[in-house]
């Protein structure tokens, strides 16, 4: 039986980042609403995240950044936009 396990945790390696964003997507949901936010705040909220993830991957198509997209990086560039990106970017070169 453990190994059946261990393929099938293998198998989700790949989809671990997916799997996290989801995550912390659900837990965001259920925190947002706990505080009695509107649906469309909520909405809002997880379009701009996701809009900031892939800020932050399409950045790393220039030559010589090489920034890790995570989920605090996203939401930061979510919530904050542009000003949030450039904050990244003097971070990731200067430091």
């Amino acid at each position: 039986m453990p190994e059946i396990i261990n393929e099938f945790l293998v198998f989700l390696e790949p989809f671990y980042p997916i799997i996290s964003y989801a995550l912390v997507g659900i837990i965001l949901i259920l925190l947002l609403k706990l505080f009695h936010f509107k649906v469309k705040t909520i909405v809002t909220i997880l379009i701009n995240i996701i809009v900031g993830g892939l800020v932050l991957f399409l950045i790393n198509y220039i030559p010589g950044v090489n920034i890790s997209v995570d989920i605090w990086k996203s939401l930061a560039v979510g919530v904050f936009g542009l000003p949030a990106v450039v904050i990244i970017l003097v971070l990731h070169f200067f430091l």
